[in-house]
């Protein structure tokens, strides 16, 4: 104050410094705000890496009991986070054995189920749903891929589609996509394109659960008998 009146250099000096923290303040808010969408964007490009670019390739052996393990070979957004792309291959029904980073912005994955049809309850495997269904003495197997954002007008560009294999616990008796049988073991491969271009595929295997034929042959075409419906006791 100067002769009762307020001394306009003061206020102004004050005014000066609100200013100056105000806009610290902003610029500080303004830095968290695009540290998080930069966040949140690498981690829904690492969720969704998988299915929208369609360059994967997975490895399974199923158990009689529905548990099971699986790897898979995958591209990850660069820059990611290791513990976090580690944590999208977790839950209740899936554990992370192992995980390594590769060259070219990809990583392997491999992992353990206790229930094959709770694989989507990892967030890697979200956009994964896969049904067993008992029919003719056999199980029938449907496994369908998600694509979120298909792209009607993709072209192939020379880049590897989907490649995925399953030892199952029986002789393979047919599966849809033209898909590689032998003995025990289905491979299906999807061309890149024809993925990108469908909100979904769908992967089809019946089997006989039994014992697979070894690699000598022994017990080739003759796979033991399913097991008995619950309650029942099996004759003889």
């Amino acid at each position: 104050m100067v002769n009762g009146k307020e001394d306009p250099k003061v206020d102004n000096h004050q005014t000066q410094r609100l200013s100056t923290a105000d806009v610290s303040s902003r610029l500080s808010a303004g830095s968290m705000r695009r540290a998080w969408r930069f966040g949140a964007s690498v981690a829904l490009f690492s969720i969704m890496a998988v299915y929208l670019t369609g360059c994967f390739t997975a490895d399974a052996t199923l158990n009689a009991d529905g548990s099971g393990t699986v790897e898979v070979s995958y591209p990850v957004a660069p820059g990611a986070n290791p513990d976090s792309e580690k944590a999208r291959w977790s839950s209740p029904y899936v554990t992370l054995k192992s995980f390594t980073p590769k060259a070219n912005n990809s990583a392997v994955a491999s992992v353990t189920f206790s229930d094959v049809t709770k694989l989507s309850t990892a967030e890697g495997f979200k956009q994964v749903q896969v049904t067993r269904t008992r029919q003719d003495g056999g199980e029938h197997i449907q496994i369908v891929i998600s694509n979120p954002r298909p792209k009607p007008d993709a072209k192939d560009e020379g880049r590897p589609g989907i490649r995925l294999s399953a030892t199952l616990p029986g002789n393979v008796k047919e599966a849809n996509r033209g898909a590689e049988v032998e003995g025990n073991r289905v491979t299906w491969r999807v061309p890149l394109a024809e993925f990108l271009r469908a909100s979904s595929t769908e992967l089809l295997v019946d089997y006989v659960p039994g014992n697979p034929p070894s690699a000598s042959g022994e017990g080739k075409g003759k796979p033991t008998p399913a097991p008995e419906p619950s309650g029942k006791k099996p004759e003889g």
